[in-house]
């Protein structure tokens, strides 16, 4: 396999440093939902819970696709966590960006990543990150995350083999969420659109809808804009409470979020026709996002829109822009931010 080197210069000497070629890692870490997509054709996705394995002695037990040593213990990551351990972790808020809870889903990443090729370790990737635009808007902030990313990991798998990473300052590249959606789009066809005038990115979250803005394809970063109350979760919430005001049981909204698509589901044996709740709960959030929208792009000539994220495709129908474009959506929306973000890094090493 091919090979490229990178050279650190210290006081006395350069140190060579071997790096599997091209090794190059988008990932989207979100509230909800964690995506990434590396080198090799690998991409993934996996609910951003995590859990601790009491017991060593169950080690045996554990899928080797979900769970690590990291962080000083074996931890579970995703829908596996689930049937594992009893003690999940989640962390839905922007403090997560810089916190353990959030380099522990980057070191799962990694692992997810690169895992089945331990033996070619160390990797010395490039990797592109994508965080709330709110939290991009603030230097002090991504260079707190940046501090958090970088640096050597260590990562064992379940069988007992050791996963090497070095995530160095200059191969860290973090963007706003909804900058990669932007580029998906602009690369999905060619002399696209987007690439004239002023197109706003709205990025639907579970927890947040992040807004970023470009004219002429260049960032505009005065215009980025986050709001906490416009994520998914709104309409989860709303189906938990109606399945719960029929009889059903009390649960997290998160148990939802993937079902939001399907007109009943079934709860503990019952089936719940939840197509009418979730139809008024959508409309309420749309009515919340156009106002949302305006006030952000308040006194500018927008071009167009692109809707991103998890629920792109749930809000649009319900979404009415009074006075700007009637939004269309990013390619493979669910997806677009971390694919595009790593067709923009690709794009940046082969320059």
């Amino acid at each position: 396999m091919g090979r490229k080197s990178t050279t650190t210069k210290t006081t006395n000497q350069t140190i060579t440093r071997a790096a599997t070629q091209i090794a190059a890692l988008s990932v989207d870490l979100g509230n909800a939902y964690s995506n990434l997509q590396a080198d090799g054709a690998i991409s993934d996705d996996w609910r951003s819970v995590q859990g601790v394995i009491s017991g060593a002695s169950r080690m045996g037990e554990l899928p080797f696709d979900s769970a690590i040593h990291y962080d000083g213990a074996w931890r579970v990551f995703g829908g596996a966590a689930t049937t594992h351990t009893a003690h999940i972790e989640d962390f839905p808020t922007t403090d997560r960006y810089t916190s353990k809870f959030y380099k522990r889903l980057f070191a799962f990443a990694l692992h997810r990543a690169y895992g089945l090729r331990f033996a070619e370790s160390p990797f010395y990737p490039k990797v592109i990150a994508s965080i709330p635009a709110r939290e991009f808007a603030i230097d002090a902030r991504v260079q707190q995350v940046r501090a958090n990313l970088v640096g050597p990991y260590m990562i064992k798998n379940v069988h007992e083999m050791c996963l090497q990473v070095d995530v160095m300052a200059e191969n860290l590249t973090i963007i706003p969420e909804g900058a990669g959606a932007f580029y998906a789009a602009v690369k999905s066809l060619p002399n696209h659109p987007a690439e004239n005038g002023t197109w706003l990115v709205l990025d639907l979250g579970y927890l947040t809808a992040d807004m970023v803005s470009f004219r002429d394809g260049e960032y505009m970063p005065d215009m980025a804009s986050s709001s906490a109350e416009l994520g998914i979760r709104f309409v989860a919430d709303r189906v938990a409470r109606f399945v719960r005001g029929e009889g059903g049981p009390s649960l997290d909204p998160s148990f939802y979020d993937p079902q939001l698509g399907c007109d009943s589901i079934q709860v503990n044996g019952r089936l719940f026709d939840i197509k009418a709740a979730r139809t008024q709960a959508v409309t309420d959030l749309a009515e919340r996002i156009a106002r949302f929208v305006a006030r952000v792009s308040s006194d500018q000539a927008v071009t167009g829109v692109i809707l991103a994220g998890g629920g792109a495709e749930l809000v649009r129908p319900f979404i009415q822009l009074n006075g700007l474009p009637a939004p269309v959506l990013a390619p493979n929306p669910r997806r677009a931010n971390v694919e595009g973000a790593y067709q923009m890094l690709a794009d940046m090493i082969a320059e």
